[in-house]
């Protein structure tokens, strides 16, 4: 499988520099000129309305369905649960909607808890041990619901970091609801992977689209799409700009390459592969 892959690969890499460079020295220099400025203006673009659209189509179409699927992972993980039975292994009865409205108010829910069990009999030493249990238990339970919710190739593309810190901090917004934990698992651990992905998606999709405005732009201009070269110096000039274009080929395509592996689910790594042509450009370039 590598080696098909790093075969592809090379071919691709070769063909995207190579084409240019006969359609330019074919074409020539006006010819290639309008496919740098349609390049440049699409390569804008794109970012630029990756930049200021993910986030609003996050919010206005996916947000809703993200933050319902983020509450039933705290639902899974509720620190009021946990608290509730480990009270009971030590003899201590209270019900949940008692002991949820002194976790959610202490601002605390550990040091609530070492509380509540001292203010129920227990020794300072057990109700000590109880606290910890409580605590190690939610911060070993947390990161692997949180990251079993997470699609894996999401995983891939952006890295998800849960840190001790946030860890508590979702512990103590979910003892006041599942919602409020869920919408900490949406804001903290969910949302900006997400946003990430759109952005990919976005990007192409108005590449594409602006290529496409350019060429009918070009066309209504009058320009000669189809124009041949008119001279060795039209042909010369094409061809640097091949090489320009080249370049950019190459550096569009080692990013999609790196978004790809990182979605492959280890399927393959670049810096492992058979290739001859595209990865000393990857290593040059990344």
């Amino acid at each position: 499988m590598e080696l098909w892959i790093a075969i592809l690969l090379d071919i691709l890499a070769a063909s995207l520099v190579v084409l240019p460079l006969i359609f330019g020295i074919i074409r020539g220099f006006k010819r290639q000129l309008l496919t740098v400025i349609s390049l440049a203006v699409s390569g804008a673009a794109a970012f630029a309305c990756a930049s200021f659209l993910a986030a609003p189509i996050y919010n206005n179409y996916f947000k809703a369905g993200v933050t319902d699927a983020c509450i039933k992972v705290a639902e899974n993980i509720d620190p009021v649960q946990y608290a509730s039975e480990l009270l009971a292994e030590e003899g201590i009865s209270i019900s949940e909607e008692v002991l949820r409205q002194k976790l959610s108010e202490s601002g605390d829910a550990v040091a609530e808890a070492k509380k509540i069990a001292e203010e129920n009999g227990l020794d300072e030493e057990k109700a000590k041990e109880l606290s910890k249990r409580f605590s190690d238990k939610y911060t070993e339970a947390a990161p692997k619901e949180i990251r079993s919710a997470v699609p894996k190739v999401m995983q891939k593309m952006e890295d998800i970091d849960i840190d001790e810190n946030q860890v508590v901090d979702l512990l103590n917004s979910a003892t006041a609801s599942p919602r409020e934990g869920g919408e900490y698992i949406e804001e903290h651990f969910v949302r900006k992977t997400a946003v990430k992905v759109l952005e990919t998606a976005v990007f192409a999709v108005v590449f594409l689209f602006v290529q496409l405005l350019m060429l009918l732009i070009f066309f209504i201009m009058g320009f000669e799409i189809r124009a041949h070269a008119c001279g060795a110096g039209d042909r010369f000039g094409g061809f640097v700009l091949g090489l320009v274009i080249g370049a950019g080929n190459l550096v569009v395509l080692c990013i999609l390459a790196s978004y790809i592996e990182k979605a492959s689910l280890g399927l393959f790594e670049i810096t492992e592969l058979p290739s001859k042509v595209f990865l000393p450009i990857f290593q040059f370039l990344f």
